[in-house]
């Protein structure tokens, strides 16, 4: 848990704090809030068929 900086040289970062610090941690603005979008959208992909994938072996055991 090192926080908003994740640790040296964002060493400790993982996918949620990385689109956060993409898409709100630049003042700039620009192809950060694009890259962090997408990031997102990639995070969203991976999480939803997980979860489809953990709720079709729920449904199959019952």
């Amino acid at each position: 848990m090192q926080g908003s900086q994740a640790g040296p040289y964002f060493s400790t970062d993982v996918l949620a704090t990385y689109f956060y610090r993409l898409a709100f941690g630049s003042v700039a603005g620009g192809e950060s809030i694009g890259l962090g979008s997408a990031l997102a959208v990639v995070l969203f992909l991976m999480i939803s068929s997980a979860t489809s994938v953990l709720l079709f072996f729920i449904k199959r055991k019952e």
